[in-house]
């Protein structure tokens, strides 16, 4: 077994893309621990007990505490772990904000798997600056799309493919599994890389992504 070179921390209050976005650290980042949680305090009270993180991946959003405050308390707390944030915010992110309380990046959960795993490099190798990853988001329905832009939509296997038109069709876990001759599990896992693959945290946003994309 490689030896663990470090820990990061995900959160965000949607466990399904929360389990979404392990699955795609632990495969691109096999030598890190990937611990999970789906409320903020749970990291503060790891702090508390000197844990250590390389990394903490942060929702902007969320209903217990906001991302901001998260950071702003462990900043004042004294701990320097780098964090960055996502959000699928529809408006403009307040880059400022995250700035002001010492946050390391932004990225958009639109973004796909690939620029999350260059984000999460890039601020893990340079902890002591901000970079807002999300001025390559995808913009849906813009004229305006850029090579970067088209260089990271979505890439879903055949098999995902199939998931994503029979949850279009009003399928249940229980009815994908049956019509495809696989486990639940296997479908709920399919669908842990389909939302964070198209920035999505409930199963009605990923039909309207997919629909956007042409993917079904």
């Amino acid at each position: 077994m490689a030896e663990r070179a470090g820990s990061i921390a995900i959160i965000d209050d949607h466990d399904l893309f929360l389990q979404g976005l392990a699955l795609i650290i632990e495969r691109d980042f096999p030598t890190y621990c990937v611990e999970t949680v789906t409320e903020a305090s749970s990291i503060l009270d790891r702090l508390a007990v000197g844990a250590r993180f390389d990394l903490i991946i942060c929702d902007l959003i969320m209903s217990e505490m906001n991302g901001l405050a998260f950071v702003d308390t462990i900043r004042k707390q004294g701990h320097r772990v780098p964090v960055l944030m996502l959000s699928g915010i529809n408006s403009s992110p307040p880059i400022a904000e995250m700035q002001a309380v010492g946050a390391n990046g932004f990225i958009h959960k639109s973004q796909g798997s690939r620029s999350l795993s260059h984000a999460v490099e890039a601020v893990r190798s340079n902890p002591f600056s901000f970079k807002d990853f999300s001025r390559t988001a995808r913009t849906i329905g813009s004229s305006d799309v850029g090579e970067d832009c088209i260089a990271d939509l979505p890439k879903l296997g055949d098999r995902q493919i199939e998931v994503l038109k029979l949850l279009s069709g009003g399928g249940q876990n229980s009815e994908i599994a049956r019509a495809l001759s696989i486990s639940e599990n296997t479908v709920k896992t399919h669908l842990k890389y389909i939302f964070v693959e198209l920035g999505v945290s409930r199963r009605t946003e990923c039909i309207q992504r997919a629909q956007q994309l042409g993917l079904i």
